[in-house]
Protein backbone atom coordinates (compact mmCIF):
# COMPACT_ATOMS: atom_id res chain seq x y z
CA UNK A 1 0.00 0.00 0.00
CA UNK A 2 2.91 2.10 0.43
CA UNK A 3 3.63 2.06 -3.21
CA UNK A 4 0.02 3.33 -3.93
CA UNK A 5 -0.12 6.82 -4.70
CA UNK A 6 -1.98 8.66 -1.59
CA UNK A 7 -5.32 8.22 -1.72
CA UNK A 8 -8.33 8.21 0.56
CA UNK A 9 -9.25 4.99 1.51
CA UNK A 10 -12.57 5.27 -0.04
CA UNK A 11 -11.61 5.51 -3.20
CA UNK A 12 -9.04 2.63 -2.94
CA UNK A 13 -10.87 -0.59 -5.17
CA UNK A 14 -11.09 -4.05 -2.45
CA UNK A 15 -11.56 -7.93 -3.39
CA UNK A 16 -15.62 -6.77 -2.91
CA UNK A 17 -15.65 -4.38 -5.34
CA UNK A 18 -13.70 -6.34 -7.93
CA UNK A 19 -15.73 -9.45 -7.22
CA UNK A 20 -18.95 -7.28 -7.73
CA UNK A 21 -17.75 -5.92 -10.75
CA UNK A 22 -16.45 -9.27 -11.93
CA UNK A 23 -19.90 -10.93 -11.19
CA UNK A 24 -21.67 -8.30 -13.15
CA UNK A 25 -19.62 -8.12 -16.36
CA UNK A 26 -19.86 -12.29 -16.53
CA UNK A 27 -23.35 -11.27 -16.25
CA UNK A 28 -23.26 -8.57 -19.32
CA UNK A 29 -21.09 -11.33 -21.40
CA UNK A 30 -23.77 -14.14 -20.33
CA UNK A 31 -26.39 -11.64 -21.77
CA UNK A 32 -24.27 -10.87 -24.96
CA UNK A 33 -23.75 -14.57 -25.50
CA UNK A 34 -27.82 -15.03 -25.42
CA UNK A 35 -28.16 -12.56 -28.01
CA UNK A 36 -25.72 -13.60 -30.21
CA UNK A 37 -27.15 -16.89 -30.59
CA UNK A 38 -29.72 -15.15 -30.96
CA UNK A 39 -29.06 -13.21 -33.72
CA UNK A 40 -27.36 -16.16 -35.52
CA UNK A 41 -29.96 -18.72 -35.54
CA UNK A 42 -32.19 -15.71 -37.08
CA UNK A 43 -29.33 -14.99 -39.80
CA UNK A 44 -28.95 -18.93 -40.00
CA UNK A 45 -32.84 -19.32 -40.48
CA UNK A 46 -32.73 -16.63 -43.37
CA UNK A 47 -29.73 -18.12 -45.03
CA UNK A 48 -31.50 -21.39 -45.07
CA UNK A 49 -34.75 -19.72 -46.66
CA UNK A 50 -32.83 -17.57 -49.20
CA UNK A 51 -30.94 -21.22 -50.27
CA UNK A 52 -34.45 -22.35 -50.69
CA UNK A 53 -35.10 -20.14 -52.86
CA UNK A 54 -32.36 -20.17 -54.86
CA UNK A 55 -32.61 -23.41 -55.24
CA UNK A 56 -35.73 -23.49 -56.04
CA UNK A 57 -35.15 -20.69 -59.32
CA UNK A 58 -32.21 -23.27 -60.32
CA UNK A 59 -34.59 -26.08 -60.75
CA UNK A 60 -36.92 -24.03 -62.56
CA UNK A 61 -34.79 -22.35 -64.55
CA UNK A 62 -32.95 -26.32 -65.75
CA UNK A 63 -36.40 -26.91 -66.83
CA UNK A 64 -36.58 -23.90 -68.87
CA UNK A 65 -33.61 -24.87 -70.26
CA UNK A 66 -34.67 -28.49 -70.96
CA UNK A 67 -37.63 -27.54 -72.64
CA UNK A 68 -36.06 -24.78 -75.07
CA UNK A 69 -32.77 -27.50 -76.56
CA UNK A 70 -35.74 -29.89 -76.73
CA UNK A 71 -38.01 -27.39 -78.87
CA UNK A 72 -34.57 -26.58 -80.91
CA UNK A 73 -33.66 -30.15 -81.55
CA UNK A 74 -37.03 -30.79 -83.10
CA UNK A 75 -37.32 -27.56 -85.33
CA UNK A 76 -33.55 -28.61 -86.57
CA UNK A 77 -34.81 -32.34 -87.22
CA UNK A 78 -38.16 -31.06 -89.58
CA UNK A 79 -35.37 -28.69 -90.89
CA UNK A 80 -33.06 -31.78 -91.49
CA UNK A 81 -35.95 -33.76 -93.00
CA UNK A 82 -37.00 -30.87 -95.15
CA UNK A 83 -33.56 -30.92 -96.87
CA UNK A 84 -33.03 -34.46 -96.90
CA UNK A 85 -36.81 -34.76 -98.74
CA UNK A 86 -35.59 -32.02 -101.56
CA UNK A 87 -32.32 -33.29 -101.83
CA UNK A 88 -34.03 -37.02 -102.75
CA UNK A 89 -36.79 -34.88 -104.97
CA UNK A 90 -34.07 -33.07 -106.87
CA UNK A 91 -32.03 -36.22 -107.52
CA UNK A 92 -35.58 -38.22 -108.50
CA UNK A 93 -36.25 -35.18 -111.11
CA UNK A 94 -32.35 -35.38 -112.49
CA UNK A 95 -32.92 -38.63 -113.01
CA UNK A 96 -36.43 -39.11 -114.81
CA UNK A 97 -35.20 -35.84 -116.88
CA UNK A 98 -31.49 -38.27 -117.78
CA UNK A 99 -33.78 -41.34 -118.05
CA UNK A 100 -36.78 -39.80 -120.54
CA UNK A 101 -34.29 -37.30 -122.76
Amino acid sequence: MQLLPNQPADQLVTRTDMHAFGTGLRGEISELRTELKSEMAELRGEVRGDIAQLDAKIVALGGELRGDVKSEIAKLRVDTQRLILGGIVANAATLVGVLVA
